[in-house]
């Protein structure tokens, strides 16, 4: 769940990069809250699929707390063989915790404090940006 919603801190990492901007601390351009417009699923596999109705927030400030909360809707069916609060809990994902952003090298190191699942807290995780700066 949490990887669904780290593609946006991904992306967030390669726009800042490919803004180009001549900023000696280039982080800093992360510092914000950011939408989550569009995700996928089963990027591991390399059957991505967009899910329809995905939406989250992630906050970055500027002393290196995180904050993402999102709702990626599994499309599932009412008659399927899961109750209503398996399939919130499948389709609620979200952490809060501490990130370091180091867009030279191309990512952002997360370590979750706490999470909307008890899987998610003292969990640590690198997101790497799809693309590295170029000078």
């Amino acid at each position: 769940m949490v990887r669904l919603a780290l593609s946006c801190a991904v992306l967030l990492v390669s726009a800042a990069q490919a803004a180009g901007a001549q900023q000696t601390d280039a982080a800093a351009d992360l510092v914000s809250s950011w939408l989550l417009v569009t995700a996928e699923r089963d990027i591991a596999s390399g059957e991505a699929r967009r899910v329809a109705g995905a939406r989250g927030l992630l906050v970055l400030d500027g002393a290196g707390n995180v904050f993402e909360f999102f709702t990626a809707p599994s499309g599932d069916r009412p008659e399927a063989a899961r109750s209503a609060a398996q399939r919130i809990f499948a389709d609620n994902g979200g952490f809060w915790g501490r990130y370091e952003a180091a867009p030279t090298a191309g990512r952002i190191d997360f370590e979750a404090e706490e999470g909307v699942s008890p899987s998610v807290r003292g969990l640590s995780f690198r997101e790497a940006t799809s693309s590295r700066p170029t000078g």
